[in-house]
């Protein structure tokens, strides 16, 4: 298959990618009903011991802040909340789907999921400012570059070179991903969620994270991962405060204007203050993923 077309390459690595284990695929189920209970959600737990042994391990750890040990799989889910443990069941199955890759490749993965971490911590962080749900909004951000690694695995080292994998994406550097390997990483993304059946906010999020005026829905999320992309692409690449503003000001011109319709009034200060919070807890990320990892 030499010659065989991107487009067709990239297909048929996405047939490959196994269905949500029957455990996740549970979980999204009680967590979208509103009539489910800690009880149903336990129940949907049980049968994957990992994932419950993964569960009680973030309810206890200093992340959630929790005075006392917390010693039952039910009281975990009531410290954490369904969206948490709903963002939990997703990133181990992610982590266990996108773990083969090619040694010359291990160092940019290693990068591609410290920002991935860093990416959710921020959506989180300015979620919990901007007042907008909390479980979608890390997992929006954890997620919102998974068609990367896609066409990762795809394209192997052609793809892991720093040019594509790393580094902050211009609109020029979106339209050069698609005419090289006929997609951009942010639409297969958004494909590879709607063929696992995440939740549609997930799948617009992932799919218009650089193109945020596309959005018919989800508009304020899909700023606040562009945003929180941005920050921590800034950050890992370890730009100093005034460049990290002037990055902004370059990539994401006239913010004020696209984030003032929909209820934020825009300030310099929201920036400076996010991007310190994100600076000062950077290690909390590699805590986090060391525990959903192990």
């Amino acid at each position: 298959m030499k010659d065989e077309p991107r487009d067709e390459k990239i297909r048929r690595q996405m047939d490959t990618f196994p269905v949500l284990p029957a455990t996740v695929a549970e979980i999204l189920r009680v967590t979208g009903d509103p009539e489910s209970s800690a009880g149903d959600l336990m129940a949907a737990l049980l049968p994957d011991q990992s994932l419950c042994a993964t569960v009680l391990k973030l309810a206890n750890s200093a992340l959630f802040g929790r005075p006392r040990r917390v010693d039952s799989l039910q009281a975990a889910i009531m410290v954490l909340g369904f969206n948490e443990v709903q963002s939990i069941a997703l990133v181990k199955a992610m982590l266990n789907t996108f773990r083969d890759f090619d040694a010359a490749c291990a160092a940019a993965v290693e990068s591609f999921w410290e920002h991935a971490f860093l990416t959710a911590m921020t959506t989180n962080r300015i979620a919990l400012d901007l007042r907008l749900p909390l479980g979608p909004s890390f997992m929006a951000g954890l997620i919102h570059d998974l068609g990367k690694l896609v066409l990762l695995q795809t394209f192997g080292e052609e793809y892991g070179s720093q040019r594509w994998l790393q580094g902050c994406t211009s609109q020029e550097r979106l339209a050069a991903e698609r005419l090289e390997f006929a997609f951009d990483h942010a639409e297969l993304g958004g494909q590879l969620l709607r063929q696992w059946q995440f939740p549609a906010t997930l799948v617009t999020t992932t799919a218009l994270h650089h193109q945020p005026g596309r959005a018919n829905s989800d508009r304020l999320t899909v700023r606040v991962v562009q945003l929180a992309d941005l920050m921590a692409h800034c950050c890992q690449d370890g730009a100093t405060p005034v460049d990290a503003t002037a990055a902004r000001q370059a990539l994401l011109p006239g913010i004020e204007a696209h984030w003032r319709p929909l209820g934020v009034a825009w300030g310099d200060e929201l920036w400076t203050r996010w991007d310190a919070w994100l600076r000062d807890n950077r290690q909390h990320s590699l805590e986090f993923r060391g525990l959903l990892a192990a």
